[in-house]
């Protein structure tokens, strides 16, 4: 009898540790921007009471949506970190902060120098195409001392932290959120990496990826569809490699473009990303 109840309790404590747990795990909601935002994804990772937002968006009219997932996941905003220095990651600062004044900013100094180099011209170019989407001014992150956030009682670690190229992983439940690195089903951004080696640095990136373990990956930019998990990461090895020979072969962008878009023909023909980075690559255009 003895031995019995031992048994039901043993089990019930099981039980009880196993909801416990589930119940402190940090969970996440994502908002993916339209073609007018490089369907770019922000990540809002939240704990009990508290929530850290990875990445605020191009737009003022994705911004107001992202303040809007805040409000209704009833929690505070502790902190945003900018994983790229790239406009889409920080236009939409100004709409979020003014909602929740408290929040802090954060970037990795490489991040934090890029914005404050490029941040003007970007405005400067952007603007007059955002019309009264644009920020009306930018926001700099702070430079992030460590390399992780905290959450509550869970760490969000940053990967890759001494680069622009940084992402966040979060063991607890095994996730990779943020950074310029992953893209699913759409052309790579190849505009920020113009040389050879800026493109190998960025596959090894990706490879260290595959080494971590991992359950969820939520690509930086992707169309519907996306799976959010490994093959994310193998789809954008699989295009670098491929680019990688498309250049050597390619005279020019529209060569490099044609091949391109021959070995991938699903992918959006009129693709920005694909003739602007297939023009700065070729050395025809600055970026």
């Amino acid at each position: 009898m003895k031995r019995g109840l031992l048994v039901v309790f043993s089990m019930l404590l099981f039980i009880s540790n196993s909801l416990i747990a589930k119940e402190n795990e940090l969970t996440y909601k994502v908002h993916r921007a339209g073609e007018d935002g490089f369907n770019l994804a922000s990540v809002l990772v939240l704990g009990k009471k508290e929530a850290v937002l990875i990445d605020a968006h191009f737009t003022k009219a994705d911004a107001h949506k992202v303040v809007a997932q805040v409000l209704k996941s009833k929690r505070e905003l502790k902190k945003i970190y900018v994983s790229h220095g790239d406009p889409d990651y920080y236009f939409g600062l100004e709409v979020i902060t003014k909602a929740f004044p408290k929040a802090k900013i954060y970037a990795t100094k490489q991040t934090v120098a890029h914005i404050k180099k490029t941040y003007q011209d970007k405005l400067n170019y952007w603007g007059p195409k955002l019309e009264n989407n644009a920020p009306s001014y930018v926001l700099i992150p702070s430079i992030l001392e460590k390399d992780f956030i905290e959450l509550e009682d869970k760490k969000l670690k940053i990967m890759n932290f001494n680069s622009t190229r940084s992402y966040v992983y979060v063991p607890s439940i095994k996730a990779i959120f943020g950074g310029i690195n992953i893209t699913d089903k759409e052309h790579l951004w190849m505009a920020d990496t113009s040389t050879k080696k800026e493109r190998e640095q960025w596959l090894k990136v990706l490879k260290d990826m595959k080494k971590l373990e991992i359950k969820t990956v939520i690509p930086a930019h992707s169309k519907e569809g996306s799976k959010n998990d490994i093959s994310t990461i193998e789809f954008s090895i699989k295009y670098l490699e491929t680019y990688e020979k498309a250049v050597s072969k390619a005279k020019n962008s529209k060569e490099l473009i044609s091949i391109m878009q021959t070995i991938y023909p699903k992918l959006d023909k009129d693709s920005f990303s694909l003739k602007l980075g297939a023009q700065v690559v070729k050395g025809e255009v600055k970026w």
